[in-house]
């Protein structure tokens, strides 16, 4: 989406994540339990490590520094 942003301007963007992969069945969805924890995205990582480590890593490394710097809610 940030790849284009600048040339379309547009007021809004949404992304569907694996939505079209998971709708053509060509990736497993997380079971029920798992979505309902909220670790859908652990699951996928087990499942494509070598796609989705750099990603989350990062992601996890920002939310960890703010969960330090300022605490739970």
């Amino acid at each position: 989406a940030s790849q284009w942003g600048n040339r379309l301007h547009p007021c809004v963007i949404i992304t569907v994540g694996a939505a079209f992969d998971f709708l053509a069945k060509t990736k497993r969805q997380a079971p029920v339990f798992v979505r309902k924890l909220g670790l859908e995205w652990l699951f996928r990582l087990i499942n494509e490590p070598k796609r989705l480590w750099g990603r989350y890593s990062n992601n996890i490394f920002k939310f960890s520094y703010f969960l330090f710097k300022y605490g739970l809610p």
